[in-house]
Parts: C-alpha cells; structure tokens; sequence
C-alpha cells in the first residue's frame, strides 16, 4: 500500500473511478492523489465525460468569522490540520491557501457554500495527474 507523502499513513479512500485512474485520499491527513490501478488483463477506458483535474486555491474576498472559517475545514480534508485562526489570519494578510486537488466536476459542487462565505477560487492544472 503506498504511504501518504504528507503524513506517512497508509490508509486511504477510494473517492471516484475513472476506469484505471482513481482518485484516492488519505484518512489521515485529507491529501489526494490521483492513482492509475492495473487490473491486470481487464479491460477499463475511461468515462467519455472525464474532467480535468485540477490545483484548487482560495482566497477570501474580505474577513471571514471563525465559524466561517471552521466550516472550511469540514469540506476540504487538507485544511483538517491548519487551524481556523490560521484561516482568519490567511483572510487578513490576502493570502491565498490550497484546497486540493479535484476535478472539475466535483469542485463544482464546492462553489455555491463557496461563494455564500465569501471564498474566490482559482484553478491551477495539476499536469503531473491530468489524464
């Protein structure tokens, strides 16, 4: 089993399946890689709707409350460790902090609570885990 780069656990959730190519993350720490699986002879393609995947960064477009902040941390596993504070104090030096990495698809199911808490997002292409 591979050990999360971050943490070095090896317990891991399998988030979505692109044929060969899935997505898992780590239970301990939330970080996400994207794993190409060989099935040994099967033979998988990928969905004719596979998305990109993509780096996701935050900004918050003015300052958020802690509980603002703290239901961040609910949504996005990699910030399970970085402490609401922290958040707040990122919101008041204007700097940006990472979400993940995801497709498409699914940070677009992310975007509404976004918005409504005053979030902007970037995207940036993660070529080393686009398909």
């Amino acid at each position: 089993m591979t050990k999360c780069v971050k943490c070095g656990a090896e317990s891991w959730s399998v988030e979505d399946k692109y044929g060969a190519l899935q997505t898992w993350r780590c239970n301990a720490c939330g970080t996400a890689i994207l794993v190409h699986v060989n099935y040994s002879g099967a033979e998988l393609g990928f969905a004719p709707d596979l998305s990109h995947v993509f780096r996701f960064c935050a900004h918050w477009k003015s300052k958020p409350s802690i509980q603002q902040a703290s239901d961040m941390k609910k949504y996005f596993p990699i910030l399970q460790s970085v402490s609401a504070y922290a958040l707040v104090r990122k919101a008041i030096q204007n700097e940006k902090f990472e979400l993940g990495i995801f497709t498409e698809n699914q940070m677009q199911k992310f975007e509404p609570f976004l918005s409504s808490i005053g979030i902007e997002i970037s995207r940036l292409p993660d070529t080393a885990r686009s398909p």
